[in-house]
């Protein structure tokens, strides 16, 4: 009767295994059950927002826009799938949808590089005005609505609300991470968070990074300034910030808004929790 192998000899064999691999000397693999070391404990918390009555009107407006497009368009192409960006960069934030509507009206053609605001194209109807969609123009004087956005932002106001909780329960270790997957939605936070006293940082697809070149790899200098500058205390991110990065001295994470795929909620709290590194 053979004995059962001991833990060494497991060990052992595994490390042989890894070396069949011609990636082995580069790669290292971790797996959650070969690490017995405590590990931290994820506290989620969802933070549950009531849009304001402005909001809610701007919502169903914009929601309209997009009904009315999609209507017009050729199913099952890229088109259609395009008109619903002006929702999710809604779903993010209505100012920067607002900014990003107000570029894209004041200009013949759309740069449909890194997705980072919507690039639906406006479809105007020639049914004349009976039964005629509703297209953007119908939403009014976009500054106006702006402001009055601007004024009701509830995701703003719970964001601030999270941020001062931070500081007040730990005031000597209250970096943040806060991830969006639209860069104007980053740009109108930092602004808003400038207005507050509370200094931030970006990084997203416009901020070069060339490990190379130290005086091009502005991404990394804001991650050593975020990691050790204690008047930092936020960083904004793209998805560009969710793989890669080792972010451990940071412990809180908010997803301003959440992709649809959880893997990438996933690869956002790694940053974080990097088991076994």
């Amino acid at each position: 009767q053979t004995s059962l192998p001991t833990r060494r000899e497991v060990v052992e064999l595994q490390r042989d295994l890894s070396t069949l691999n011609v990636l082995g000397h580069l790669l290292s693999r971790t797996r959650k059950r070969d690490v017995h070391e405590a590990r931290p404990v994820r506290r989620s918390q969802v933070v549950r927002t009531a849009p304001t009555q402005v909001e809610e009107q701007f919502y169903k407006l914009v929601t309209r826009v997009c009904r009315d497009m999609y209507r017009l368009v050729t199913p099952n192409t890229m088109t259609g799938f395009l008109t619903i960006m002006p929702q999710r960069q809604m779903a993010s934030c209505m100012v920067a949808m607002v900014e990003s509507l107000q570029e894209r009206l004041g200009r013949k053609s759309v740069e449909t590089g890194e997705v980072s605001d919507f690039v639906a194209e406006d479809f105007e109807s020639e049914d004349g005005d009976d039964g005629a969609p509703f297209t953007w123009s119908d939403l009014g004087d976009l500054e106006v609505w702006k402001r009055r956005l601007s004024e009701n932002d509830t995701k703003w106001t719970s964001l601030l609300r999270v941020i001062k909780e931070v500081e007040q329960r730990e005031p000597k270790k209250n970096k943040i991470l806060v991830f969006s997957y639209f860069k104007r939605t980053l740009r109108y936070l930092q602004s808003r968070l400038d207005q507050e006293g509370i200094t931030s940082l970006v990084i997203d697809g416009d901020v070069p990074s060339d490990p190379s070149n130290p005086d091009e790899d502005i991404r990394g200098q804001r991650l050593e300034k975020f990691r050790n500058d204690p008047s930092v205390r936020v960083l904004l991110s793209s998805e560009v910030g969710s793989e890669g990065l080792d972010l451990e001295f940071c412990h809180v994470i908010v997803n301003y808004d959440l992709p649809w795929n959880p893997m990438v909620v996933e690869q956002r709290i790694g940053r974080l929790d990097r088991i076994g590194q």
